[in-house]
């Protein structure tokens, strides 16, 4: 939630699990890797560009912050 841009984010079963586990994995990469540990993902490349593409949207809102 960003009270300044007055916005507010619901997330899906998938973004909360997301949401959760940023704290635990530093890295795309490594988030990437313990969602694949937890889950059966289709293929790693569909995982890795779905999350990708979730941090993007929330970066772009300023909910998180990606930096190289």
């Amino acid at each position: 939630m960003s009270v300044e841009r007055g916005l507010y984010v619901s997330l899906d079963e998938a973004g909360k699990t997301i949401w959760q586990h940023l704290e635990q994995a530093p890295t795309i990469a490594a988030l990437c890797e313990q969602l694949a540990s937890d889950y059966i993902a289709p293929d790693r490349s569909v995982l890795e560009r779905d999350v990708v593409t979730f941090l993007r949207y929330l970066n772009l809102h300023a909910l998180v912050e990606i930096t190289p």
